[in-house]
This record gives C-alpha cells, sequence and structure tokens, in this order.
C-alpha cells in the first residue's frame, strides 16, 4: 500500500545511505529516508514524498535517541545543511561510512571484496584550508558570509563555521564589517547588481601563511588599498590578497582574470614536506593531515624502487607524485589544467622531476601530428613507386639517355629525401616537447609545427606534379633548346615519365640531351 504525504509512521534507523540520511522500511518493506537521524534511533518520521519503491520522511519526535547521538555545537547546522552528520560520534560517522563503501561494492556492484578500515582524519574540527563564502545580507540588510541552504541559492549567514580555523571566519567577518562601513554592496543573483560575490579564503596547514581573493563583477574595488592596510594590520598571517574578477551570470565561483593588490598573489606549504604553492586556482587537498597521512598509504602500496618510472595521471599541481619523488627515477605527471601545470612546476624541487602538460591544444596538435606521419608515409609511398616506376625504363635506354636519367633521378631522390628527413626532425622535436612539455617553448613548438605542414604541402605538391607527368603523355620533342626541364625518367620513346622539383632541374643545352 503506498505511503501517504503526512502520513506518520514509527520507524528504526536502520543505517545511512550515501548522503547521510537514515535508512528505515515500513510495515510493506518500502525504504523511507530521512535526514538528520542516526542508525539505532527510534522516531516518528513525517511522510513528505512517496516514489512507489521508496519514499522520503522527516524526522518529527525523536523517541528513543541512539546512542551514537552526541549534541549539535552548531545553531545553523540544520538549514545550512553543510554538515549532514554533525550530530554522529565520529567513530559512528567513520563505520557508516567503511559500511557505504562496502554496500557499494557488494549490492550495487555484486562483488565480494575485502574493504579495509577506514582511516580517520587527524583533525575532526576546523581542518579545511580552504573556505569559499558566498557573500549575502543578514536579516537587517548587512553584509554577511554564509552558505547556501541545500538545493538553494539562499545564504544562511554562518560567522562562525567549525570545519574551518576560526581566523578565516573572523578575516570573512572583518571584511563584511568593512564593506558595510564603505558602503560596498554584496552581489545579488536577482538583479545582477553588487560587487563582492565571495570570499576565497585558504591557509597553509604548516606556514600558516593566508590567502584573500575576493571575487568581485569588476576589477575595481573602492578603498581596496585602505582595505589592505586594515586586514594586515588585524591579521598579521596574511600573506596575500588578491581580486578574481567574475562578471558572469553563472554558478562558477572563479573567474579567470586575478588581480594582486598585495604580496606575491600565492601562499607556500609543505605537504609530505614537498614545498608546494598555493594560488586561487590551485587544486589541493582540502584536509592538509589527513591528505599526508593518505599519501603515505599510497606510498606504500606503490613499493617504488630507484629504477621506477612514476606516472601521476590527473595530477593536479603533482603533490601525490612529488611525495613519492624521491623513491623513484623519474616521476611524470599528467595534467590538462594549465594553472595546476605552472604550480606543479613551481614545486619542483629535483632535476628527475617532469611535467607534460596536456592542455587542449596540445591534444589537438597531436591528433594533427599523427595526421602528418600518416600523410608522411603515404607521400613516401607515392615516391617509391613513382622512383620504382621510372627505373623499370633503364635497360630500355642508349647509355646517354641513362645516363642522364640517372642524374636527374639522383638529384630528385636527394631533394625527397632532405624533405623527408626535414619532417621526421620537426616530429621527432615535437614528440619531444609532448612528452616532456615543461621544457617547451609554445611559440617555437607552433613555429615547428607550420614548417613541418610547409614541408608535408610541399612533398604533396611535389608527388602531385609527378603524378600529373605520368599522365600526359609529354615528349621530349616538346620542348626546345634553352627551356629548363624537371626531368627523373622517360622512356624510349622520349615520353617524360616523372619529374623533380626545382633543385633537380636539367637545362637543355641541345635536342639530343633529352632525345
Amino acid at each position: 500500500m503506498p505511503l501517504q504525504k503526512n502520513q506518520i509512521l514509527t520507524l528504526r534507523i536502520e543505517r545511512l545511505s550515501s548522503d547521510g540520511s537514515g535508512v528505515a522500511h515500513s510495515a510493506d518493506g518500502e525504504a523511507v529516508f530521512v535526514p538528520g537521524t542516526a542508525p539505532g534511533d527510534e522516531a516518528r518520521v513525517r511522510i513528505v514524498k512517496d516514489c512507489g519503491r521508496y519514499a522520503f520522511g522527516i524526522l518529527d519526535e525523536l523517541l528513543t535517541p541512539s546512542p551514537d547521538r552526541i549534541p549539535v555545537d552548531c545553531p545553523v547546522a540544520d538549514p545550512c545543511g553543510g554538515c549532514s552528520l554533525r550530530h554522529l560520534d565520529y567513530a559512528a560517522e567513520l563505520r557508516a561510512k567503511q559500511e557505504s563503501v562496502l554496500d557499494a561494492f557488494r549490492r550495487i556492484g555484486g562483488l565480494e571484496v575485502p574493504v579495509l578500515d577506514i582511516l580517520p582524519s587527524p583533525e575532526v574540527d576546523r581542518y579545511r584550508n580552504k573556505v569559499q563564502f558566498p557573500v549575502g545580507v543578514d536579516k537587517n540588510g548587512a553584509p554577511c558570509i554564509g552558505f547556501y541552504a541545500g538545493r538553494t541559492h539562499r545564504i544562511v549567514p554562518c560567522p562562525d563555521c567549525k570545519l574551518q580555523p576560526g581566523v578565516l571566519n573572523e578575516i570573512g567577518n572583518a571584511l563584511c564589517a568593512f564593506f558595510a562601513q564603505q558602503g560596498i554592496r554584496p552581489y545579488d543573483e536577482q538583479s545582477g547588481k553588487g560587487l563582492v560575490r565571495h570570499i576565497f579564503l585558504r591557509r597553509g596547514a604548516h606556514s600558516g601563511q593566508i590567502m584573500v581573493c575576493l571575487v568581485c563583477t569588476r576589477a575595481k574595488l573602492p578603498h581596496a588599498e585602505q582595505l589592505c592596510t586594515a586586514l594586515r594590520e588585524q591579521f598579521p598571517a596574511i600573506s596575500t590578497i588578491l581580486l578574481n574578477v567574475n562578471a558572469k551570470n553563472t554558478n562558477v565561483i572563479l573567474g579567470g582574470e586575478n588581480h594582486i593588490l598585495y604580496g606575491p598573489g600565492y601562499i607556500e606549504d609543505t605537504l609530505c614536506g614537498v614545498p608546494v604553492r598555493l594560488g586561487p586556482l590551485s587544486f589541493y587537498q582540502v584536509n592538509t593531515l589527513a591528505a599526508e597521512r593518505l599519501y603515505g598509504v599510497a606510498s606504500q602500496y606503490a613499493q617504488l624502487t630507484p629504477d621506477d618510472t612514476l606516472l601521476d595521471l590527473y595530477c593536479g599541481m603533482g603533490t601525490i607524485g612529488l611525495s613519492m619523488a624521491d623513491q623513484c627515477r623519474e616521476l611524470i605527471g599528467v595534467e590538462i589544467v594549465p594553472e595546476a601545470i605552472e604550480s606543479a612546476k613551481a614545486n619542483i624541487d629535483s632535476d628527475t622531476v617532469d611535467f607534460e602538460t596536456l592542455i587542449a591544444d596540445l591534444e589537438r596538435s597531436k591528433r594533427e601530428i599523427e595526421q602528418d606521419k600518416a600523410d608522411i608515409a603515404r607521400l613516401k609511398e607515392d615516391a617509391k613507386q613513382l622512383h620504382e616506376r621510372a627505373q623499370m625504363k633503364d635497360t630500355e635506354l642508349s647509355d646517354k639517355k641513362a645516363e642522364i636519367l640517372a642524374k636527374a633521378r639522383q638529384e630528385a631522390s636527394e631533394i625527397i629525401e632532405e624533405a623527408k628527413a626535414e619532417a621526421d626532425a620537426a616530429i621527432r622535436k615535437y614528440n619531444k616537447w609532448t612528452t616532456n612539455p615543461a621544457k617547451a617553448d609554445t611559440k617555437a613548438m607552433e613555429a615547428e609545427r607550420q614548417k613541418l605542414r610547409a614541408k608535408i604541402n610541399d612533398l604533396g605538391k611535389m608527388n602531385e606534379e609527378k603524378r600529373k607527368t605520368v599522365k600526359s603523355d609529354h615528349k621530349a620533342s616538346d620542348f626546345k633548346v634553352g627551356d629548363t626541364v624537371h626531368v627523373i625518367s622517360m622512356d624510349s620513346e622520349g615520353t617524360i615519365t616523372a619529374l623533380a622539383d626545382s633543385k633537380g632541374k636539367l637545362k637543355v643545352q641541345d635536342r639530343k640531351s633529352v632525345v
């Protein structure tokens, strides 16, 4: 029997779903998902939506709390929705997450595989090294920081989020106070008016350096110098301040244009002892201490030797591979985001580390170079067939004609081989750059690309000229003394069967020299 909207059921929560909702079953076996509950809870649940095989409900009354429940220490945890398991003991949270992985393999994948014990984070609170606050207005109309309520773009004010260091929350609040004082308005998505969209902050877990990045709709921030001075005086750990421009009507937080207001435009930190440089566009694990623990386990599993080459695919800033670089002969990182590769290059501290930048233009050029190679192979085959056809006529010619023909063919062959060698050299240089673009010069690479295409075009024209001539029925007698002819070969009747390019020209001294 289908469940009805607003129907009240007494249910026992059995486990958590992958999104953190409690899972229970009705008397008829229908799954009911209830946010904000814990395994072991006995509760009265109000049905809000029935989907046939499953339904969604909300907690109406908690009858018997689970022993894994703990007091919620954030006043906006429920409307914010960013911490869906804030009511759950951390040990129980870990068990639930491990069960979720096991369920994915067994129930969804149909696989019986061992799942190792989950590794806990060294820190449960204040562990994030990055926060991106949307900036809005509170109930009094004053600028405030917060987070979007679940499935909405309504900002829930949150002056002290427990997930990042307190100093980052303090900086966000100080910025909002400055905006209010100077009449700087937050951006309004509905009207498209206002200046400040987000406050983006980073803090080095080991260095303590802080980056402040204001995401605005235009490049000019009123009283920017005054703001930088005030922030640095109040928060000495701030190492750099930037303004990022995002004028588009989009959900994407950062735009592509950055302006440095103070400092170098990045902060520095270490991860597994590897120096890292972090800008606003750098991808970086938000939980530094947990990342270091996971990288250590990955290093143990890799079992690298000094003779190994390590591939770090989708490497981002390259931190995983760099943390293991001293254990192998060579490290190659692969990434498509140019800014991440630039950060990776800045982080390199060893001559044995090379990073391969496979950005979109390189991918396209790589496909084109493969086509170029195919073109060269075809042109080589064309030249081979034309030469073989010419050589078949040698035995039918007089000694004088054979001598002339051999000379012309030799000159033409040298030209073709020179062109092929130049094209092959261009390909080798290009391939060298694509396997080690950290050392590539993009302008020189494009010049080589154009040079290669021009050489291939020359080869194509040369063979096309030959094909046209072979199909024609020109006689040596068609030329007069003083003409310059492009003879590679001709048959015993004096029909020209192939031509050289301009470097293979023969000057007609007298008619006998060609007939």
